[in-house]
């Protein structure tokens, strides 16, 4: 499988497992969608652009995985 962010580092990707992990126990998925826009609005301009793709990215095929 090829890593489609190969140049994340290993602190942006737990801070997308901690938001998520946050994000899972709100109480409504309301709450957790907007807990999620809050921690990308925030990192948005103190992460470089790829860095937040990849928080988008994060939540969004998590949000799949919870479908299935």
């Amino acid at each position: 499988m090829t890593e489609l962010y190969p140049n994340i580092n290993d602190e942006i990707r737990s801070l997308a497992e901690t938001a998520w992990t946050v994000a899972k126990v709100q109480k409504t998925p309301l709450d957790a969608a907007q807990f999620l826009d809050n921690v990308t609005k925030y990192y948005g301009n103190k992460l470089t652009d790829e860095e937040v793709e990849f928080l988008q990215f994060y939540f969004d095929i998590q949000m799949e995985m919870m479908k299935e």
